[in-house]
């Protein structure tokens, strides 16, 4: 049956015409060149197999999204999860995000991970003690996407009119994988230690400068690039003089 859905999709997608880049999220998959607005639009137009029920239709959108190694069409099922016309994100229960739980393992690429954070972004804000045990588990994942998972939906981009953990718990994640070896988790590590330092300045100024010998190029740029151009160029200095001594010490030994 998902063969028959993708196949409307497709369908589609090809009526309307592509207008961009296909290289524009240099993410590695199938692309077909059409843009999110041209996305949107097909979603909020729905196809013909969508229900209004969206429980069932999350299982069909999971059939596609699972089964299809195209860009859009898996696109389009992420905009069913984060955009449903069906149902406010504000009804769903913990259950209902529970359920997605299932499409991480098929995240392949930044642009559909970013999607799918915001999603579970807006599931944390609602649901934060049914949540957290699950950003643990996937802090200690085997799956990159996942591990990665596991922090960008803690504060996303940060709205101070919204409630947020306590810096120790966010601070527990990210701090836990300040050594990973794949450049999106440190982007996103990068990412998270940027969003703490608007709800947390003093702590997260005291983690980056403990951490500028450790701390990863990638999610060092990332986190101070929002910071004070004075503290960002007192924290270059530093970092510069305490890599210099680490390598030093390196070439000794």
């Amino acid at each position: 049956m998902s063969q028959n859905y993708e196949k409307e999709v497709l369908s589609q997608l090809k009526k309307a015409k592509p207008d961009c880049k296909l290289n524009l999220y240099n993410c590695g998959t199938k692309m077909l060149g059409h843009s999110i607005p041209q996305l949107r639009e097909l979603s909020i137009k729905g196809f013909s197999f969508e229900t209004q029920n969206y429980q069932k239709d999350e299982k069909i959108w999971f059939d596609i999204w699972k089964s299809s190694d195209i860009f859009e069409v898996q696109y389009l099922a992420l905009f069913f999860l984060t955009q449903p016309t069906s149902v406010s994100l504000t009804d769903l229960a913990f259950q209902d995000f529970k359920r997605t739980f299932k499409w991480l393992p098929y995240l392949n690429n930044w642009a559909h991970s970013d999607t799918i954070s915001a999603f579970y972004h807006k599931g944390f804000q609602q649901h934060e003690k049914e949540f957290k045990p699950y950003l643990e588990k996937w802090n200690q994942s085997k799956n990159s996407w996942l591990r990665r998972q596991s922090i960008l939906p803690i504060y996303y981009y940060i709205n101070k009119n919204r409630s947020y953990p306590k810096y120790s718990f966010a601070k527990k994640l990210f701090d836990s994988l300040k050594f990973d070896p794949y450049y999106y988790v440190q982007k996103a590590v990068g990412w998270t230690i940027r969003e703490s330092y608007k709800l947390y300045p003093v702590e997260t100024l005291s983690y980056i400068e403990k951490n500028l010998k450790h701390l990863n190029p990638t999610a060092y740029s990332t986190s101070v690039e929002k910071l004070d151009p004075k503290i960002r160029k007192q924290f270059k200095e530093q970092r510069k003089v305490l890599r210099s001594k680490a390598d030093a010490i390196k070439l000794i030994y």
